[in-house]
């Protein structure tokens, strides 16, 4: 049944697609910028597009990080340990972003990105206190609380590994 017919036949309806809508709004705007830099056709030859990544700004890769998980269906996470390899480079940008962003994607993202830093070797993402504490603040903000656990699972294995190698 269309949204529309569906939102005429019940107050129940009426709130869902307005729900809906404000949520695809939400979801594209939050996208957009960071897809728009390298479109989304930039994911249809993946062997094409790692080897482009590499050669990338440290900012374009964020945003191909961050378009790869948000904006493709399935989630492109390769391109989250593309931009874990960066290591301590690339700290710093995810700590800028993550300290500056309330939306639960966003952290979802920075925290699997973050994790891969770990898993990786590239950095040790445990014994960075502010960024761990960024971090923590971060998940504890969340709305979504599916979203939320995610992003604490992604946590969890970047202290275990930090124990597991102490």
């Amino acid at each position: 049944m269309p949204l529309q017919r569906m939102a005429k036949k019940t107050k129940t309806g009426s709130i869902i697609l307005l729900a809906l809508t404000q949520l695809n709004c939400t979801s594209t705007a939050s996208i957009e910028g960071h897809c728009a830099s390298v479109g989304y056709k930039f994911f249809h030859d993946i062997t094409r597009a790692e080897q482009e990544f590499v050669k990338f700004s440290l900012e374009k890769k964020y945003d191909v990080l961050i378009c790869a998980s948000q904006g493709t269906h399935p989630p492109r996470l390769e391109f989250a340990s593309l931009f874990a390899s960066e290591g301590a480079y690339g700290v710093a940008l995810l700590k800028k972003k993550l300290s500056k962003t309330t939306d639960d994607l966003t952290v979802r993202d920075i925290s699997y990105a973050l994790h891969e830093m770990q898993q990786l070797d590239t950095y040790d993402v445990a014994v960075d206190n502010e960024l761990m504490a960024i971090l923590e603040l971060r998940i504890k903000e969340m709305k979504d609380e599916d979203w939320r656990e995610t992003a604490l699972r992604n946590l969890k294995r970047i202290r275990d590994k930090e124990r597991n190698q102490a």
